[in-house]
């Protein structure tokens, strides 16, 4: 499993960089975040929290709108990355993780008070592991 299968989703707002290495040595500024929440109500699903995830490569952004179990699946792909004898040190972004989960509401909580600071901590997890991956397939 790799990390890609985390944005695949992403929106296409202009043209594609190859990866992170390309556009650092191309001067570009590279920058991803978790930047806000919304509330899904649909017939064929419960009531639950979505976060906007966005990905920027100089000028070209990309966003999608990602499920709390699809952050848990990152941090799964980033756990079985620590534990590999071959990969850098994940340790930023395991203890960010670990403050995701300290702060997590034991049934699904749709306060606003909530979601903003749960918003915030996956924002300083998915920064970590940015900062922390050697590259963008982890």
């Amino acid at each position: 499993a790799s990390a890609n299968r985390f944005l695949p989703s992403m929106r296409f707002h202009g043209e594609e960089t190859s990866s992170r290495a390309a556009a650092a040595s191309a001067g570009m500024v590279i920058s991803c975040s978790v930047c806000g929440f919304r509330i899904v109500s649909r017939q064929d699903s419960p009531v639950h929290a979505q976060f906007l995830v966005v990905l920027t490569f100089g000028s070209v952004a990309y966003s999608a709108w990602k499920r709390f179990k699809e952050f848990a699946k990152l941090a799964a792909v980033v756990k079985r990355a620590e534990e590999s004898a071959d990969s850098p040190s994940f340790e930023a972004s395991l203890e960010a993780w670990k403050s995701v989960c300290r702060e997590q509401a034991w049934f699904r909580c749709l306060s606003v008070r909530y979601l903003w600071r749960k918003t915030h901590n996956l924002n300083r997890f998915v920064s970590a592991v940015f900062f922390d991956a050697p590259s963008p397939g982890l």
